[in-house]
């Protein structure tokens, strides 16, 4: 198919929009998207939409010349976004108020924890998805080969879970993925690839509960640690 210099774009159908495996009324048609579909793709020659993830075309305009489909000029924020952003504010408001790790605590929500000055690993993520309405308020999740915690159930439904037992490198990640390590049990956040092609991770244990360590920041030690458990937010 062709290229264009003109990527990661979004656009959202004004009309029922049929996807064709060629940029021809003629061509096989894949599927029709619903109207008000939100959709990943890349305008070409000013006359078609290509929708990378259905690997197929759609037409610019129908027939009599009506669009089928409108830009966004601001590209819709996932749950992951959401989660990374929550995870950067909640570390900030952690770092003020003098917050320490500890292993076990008792503190299941984000105020409780300020007020108490206490979060770990699982809990800092947690508190992350409680923020953005993922979890109640109150409901937690920890990590290692497994999915464990209050909120165990919840994410299930929330979320696309998988158990790569792999590397960083070869687990698929995308940023905004929840990572379970076990052997000393362990819960991250990926937050994407430093300029020299690193991964980058929001944490919570021991030592990163200071101002310089929240994230996101490498973790050598980890880098080479399977990941069991991968939790990507619907």
């Amino acid at each position: 198919m062709a290229k264009s210099k003109k990527i990661d774009r979004y656009y959202k159908t004004i009309k029922a929009d049929p996807v064709r495996v060629k940029p021809s009324y003629k061509s096989k048609k894949i599927k029709t998207l619903e109207p008000g579909k939100v959709i990943h793709a890349i305008k070409i020659n000013g006359h078609y939409v290509y929708v990378p993830a259905l690997k197929g075309w759609t037409i610019w305009k129908d027939s009599k010349g009506q669009k089928y489909v409108r830009l966004l000029k601001v590209a819709p924020s996932t749950k992951a976004d959401k989660l990374l952003a929550a995870l950067k504010t909640n570390a900030a408001k952690m770092i003020k108020a003098h917050v320490r790790y500890s292993a076990n605590h008792a503190c299941k929500s984000l105020s409780s924890a300020l007020k108490k000055k206490r979060t770990n690993c699982a809990t800092y993520v947690s508190f992350a998805l409680q923020s953005i309405g993922v979890l109640p308020k109150g409901k937690y999740i920890w990590l290692d080969t497994k999915i464990h915690g209050s909120g165990s159930s919840i994410i299930r439904k929330k979320a696309k879970i998988a158990y790569p037992r792999k590397s960083w490198m070869y687990a698929k990640l995308k940023k905004g993925d929840i990572c379970g390590f076990a052997n000393k049990p362990h819960t991250m956040v990926y937050a994407g690839k430093s300029k020299q092609g690193f991964p980058l991770w929001y944490s919570a244990g021991g030592s990163d509960v200071n101002a310089k360590n929240y994230g996101p920041k490498r973790k050598k030690s980890y880098e080479k640690r399977k990941i069991y458990v991968r939790i990507r937010l619907k």
